[in-house]
């Protein structure tokens, strides 16, 4: 009997000992930097969202680039191969690549790709484990030329900066440990999942999924427990302020604020999906028609504060150890002439305010445009048993849903507008929704063609292979589970009009 009483005991100490060693958090090293790329001359030419040529006179936050540095340590605290470098920037949008010389033959230093690639001149960190978003604010500069673009002099201060933000972000770095939060901010967002749905409206654009999901992803001191740094991800548009003249990074710049006062330490805004707008209590679904004022934008972010803090409660320990990257350029064919067209030529101004889009900077040289086929870049950080997707465009819900279906992991993050902004991006079988808005839409009118998503998808499916990650590919299914437009896009394939199989 005795015996049995201490097997039972030695059981059930094991057990809890497994519990407790399941739940230890893993070691890392994690540094933060930040640099301000407000404009320093005002008026500024231009801002980037509503309004092409629109001026801006009045900052009402500064823009920043932010950078986290998170790498893998011993239990002597010691770094053990080489960090990953997630950096945001303040900014419409940015590319990878930017036109230089006559022509457009040559190719700028402050493309990202020259950025990424100085910053890992500079600290020894392969190019391919740094990364730079925008935060997609609607009343920061036009880095792009799609809304009269910003001078040479504002590009190459962002250039210095970026690279001084990841050199910093390094030398900063500590012991600490992660944990993961994520919570539903689905009352905020724009055209939330619908669920009831008649068929007969699977092609109403209102239908369309929206991907909720707020995550948090805080680094704490290890030892003291004091936060370092929150990263937090969260799909809508910031732009509350849009097609004002002010200067800011929009709700984001509330929020990250908030962080910093109620938890300590810094804080970061990645973009999530990015095809969703801001939805204020009460439901107001247009809060951009009203005066553009800046309580707006502090009452959104009061309201997201609380997601934020949701998330933090709900988060827990990231108890697997390690970080990966791995990155892949996508051959997209360009099939949308506008922005073909844009690219390669320079209208003459009054053809470009009556269209209003200006001239688009991207590169067109190899690796970036070969003919009408544009290299993009897609690429995704593993953080312990976590995954972060970097898509280099305006994700749409169904991305993240069709990635999660098939690449498995313990948490996911989304950061769009990663290393370049391609527009908007859609899975192949919504293409029939998106071209139904017409000259009116986004998804169609900002988007280089139907490919273009299902080729990210495949671009995360391999680079998770590539850092570990178990991967289910289902090549005929571009139809995400949890899309209330599954009907209409399973039609598409089955019907031969979406290729299942694309790329």
């Amino acid at each position: 009997m005795r015996a049995a009483v201490g097997a039972l005991a030695f059981m059930a100490f094991l057990l809890i000992a497994s519990s407790a060693l399941a739940a230890t958090p893993a070691r890392f090293l994690v540094g933060f930097a930040k640099e301000d790329i407000t404009p320093t001359q005002l008026p500024f030419d231009y801002l980037g969202g509503e309004g092409y040529q629109r001026v801006g006179t009045t900052v009402v936050s500064p823009l920043y680039v932010r950078t986290i540095v998170i790498a893998a340590a011993n239990r002597q605290g010691h770094r053990v191969g080489a960090p990953v470098v997630i950096s945001a920037l303040d900014a419409q949008g940015w590319f990878s690549g930017y036109q230089a010389g006559p022509g457009g033959i040559g190719v700028a230093d402050y493309g990202l790709d020259q950025i990424r690639a100085a910053a890992s001149a500079a600290t020894g960190i392969p190019v391919q484990n740094i990364s730079f978003s925008s935060t997609h604010s609607h009343t920061a500069p036009d880095g792009m030329g799609v809304w009269g673009g910003a001078p040479t002099s504002y590009m190459e201060q962002v250039r210095a900066a970026a690279i001084k933000s990841v050199v910093d972000a390094v030398s900063n770095m500590q012991p600490a440990w992660l944990r993961h939060g994520t919570a539903d901010g689905d009352a905020y967002i724009y055209n939330p999942i619908p669920t009831d749905v008649p068929p007969d409206q699977y092609s109403d654009p209102n239908t369309w999924p929206q991907y909720s999901a707020l995550s948090t992803l805080q680094a704490l001191a290890w030892g003291t427990d004091q936060p370092i740094v929150t990263l937090f991800d969260f799909g809508t548009h910031p732009d509350i302020l849009e097609g004002s003249p002010l200067i800011s990074p929009d709700w984001p710049a509330e929020t990250i604020s908030y962080i910093t006062a109620h938890y300590g330490g810094e804080a970061m805004f990645l973009p999530g999906v990015m095809g969703s707008e801001p939805r204020f209590p009460g439901g107001d679904t247009q809060p951009h028609t009203n005066a553009y004022l800046e309580s707006e934008e502090s009452i959104y972010a009061g309201e997201i504060d609380g997601v934020v803090a949701r998330a933090l409660a709900a988060g827990r320990p990231v108890t697997v150890p390690g970080v990966g990257a791995a990155s892949v350029r996508e051959q997209v064919p360009g099939a949308n002439p506008l922005l073909l067209g844009a690219l390669l030529v320079d209208a003459p101004s009054d053809v470009q305010a009556q269209i209003g889009v200006g001239h688009i900077e991207r590169a067109i040289v190899r690796p970036y445009m070969t003919g009408n086929v544009l290299g993009i870049p897609v690429s995704v950080d593993r953080i312990g048993g976590g995954v972060l997707f970097n898509t280099p465009a305006e994700a749409y819900s169904d991305i993240v849903f069709s990635a999660q279906d098939q690449i498995h992991a313990r948490w996911y993050m989304e950061s769009s507008l990663t290393n370049d902004q391609i527009g908007y991006a859609v899975l192949p079988a919504e293409w029939p929704v998106a071209e139904a808005y017409g000259v009116e839409g986004p998804a169609a009118l900002y988007s280089i063609g139907p490919t273009v998503g299902a080729q990210i998808v495949h671009g995360l499916l391999s680079t998770a292979a590539r850092v570990g990650l178990a991967v289910s590919p289902q090549p005929a299914d571009l139809v995400a589970d949890r899309d209330p437009v599954a009907a209409q896009m399973e039609y598409c394939v089955t019907s031969g009009a979406c290729k299942a199989g694309l790329p």
